[in-house]
């Protein structure tokens, strides 16, 4: 600490101190409220709210402080030191006798582990000094392991299909990952049409699953599983790329240039063609014998 930070710290104190000296008997004594929480815990990030509830404070300062510290942490609203994840909040009251209720709170954002410790609050008097404290506890929050499983979902029959599964663990990358489709294990090719590599990056596990050449039977659900048990699954479809263009649209009548003869229309024509014929042979025979 500078000796510019204790003589700013010397000066607060001594106001803070003439502020409560300067007022008569007249006024009533503060109080702390019987219902002030002593025991408070977080989760580191989180914001940790001490309470300071007070009666008839009055004009009277209140001192915020760490034990063991030897300085203040704030003085009022006044904060002294260069940590501005402490703030004081003030929540005003009357209670049904008349009383001033006010809670001198002091927050703190984005809380660690290093802010765990008893937490003093301070009011001065003319006879004595008040104190209340509240212990901060602040906890790591637990961690839940993720698995996620990313790649294509649709893939032409042939192409490549490759799938990435990532999963982090508690204490570390999880010690191996094992894939699985439709519930039975993928294993590495000795030709190398079906790959899996996996490296680690801080504390999560990367496995990569490369099929070359996807055939129809290569549709299904890939499931990741680590060492730990934990899992996620991604569903893959394979489509047959030839057979979708070489469908053709049915129910489209045929173009006039497109009939053969022998059928449809030309095969309608050519009946009557010999019908007609027929009957002027007959007719000419008749003719004749006649």
């Amino acid at each position: 600490m500078s000796w510019f930070e204790v003589f700013e710290w010397s000066v607060l104190v001594l106001l803070s101190l003439m502020t409560s000296l300067s007022h008569t008997g007249d006024s009533p004594v503060p109080s702390f409220v019987a219902k002030n929480p002593q025991n408070i815990t977080v989760l580191r990030g989180k914001v940790a709210s001490l309470p300071c509830v007070i009666k008839n404070l009055g004009t009277k300062s209140v001192t915020w402080s760490k034990q063991g510290s030897g300085t203040p942490i704030l003085i009022d609203d006044f904060l002294f030191g260069n940590d501005p994840r402490f703030t004081l909040h003030r929540l005003q009251r009357v209670d049904e006798d008349g009383n001033n209720i006010i809670n001198m709170q002091m927050n703190i954002t984005n809380t660690k582990l290093q802010d765990v410790g008893i937490y003093r609050c301070e009011i001065s008097t003319r006879l004595r000094k008040m104190v209340h404290t509240v212990q901060l506890n602040v906890k790591e929050p637990e961690f839940t392991p993720v698995v996620i499983v990313t790649g294509s979902q649709i893939v032409d029959k042939g192409d490549e299909l490759v799938l990435v599964c990532n999963a982090t663990g508690k204490d570390g990358a999880p010690h191996a990952i094992q894939w699985f489709k439709d519930s039975t294990p993928i294993k590495p090719t000795s030709d190398g049409s079906t790959t899996i590599k996996d490296f680690k990056r801080d504390n999560t596990l990367i496995s990569i699953l490369e099929i070359k050449h996807s055939e129809l039977d290569d549709a299904g659900d890939y499931i990741c599983r680590t060492t730990n048990k934990d899992v996620n699954v991604l569903k893959v479809n394979v489509l047959d790329a030839d057979v979708s263009k070489s469908s053709v649209k049915r129910g489209t009548p045929p173009k006039v240039g497109e009939l053969k003869p022998g059928g449809g229309q030309s095969n309608t024509r050519h009946s009557t063609y010999l019908l007609a014929t027929s009957l002027f042979l007959i007719t000419a025979a008749s003719h004749l014998f006649v």
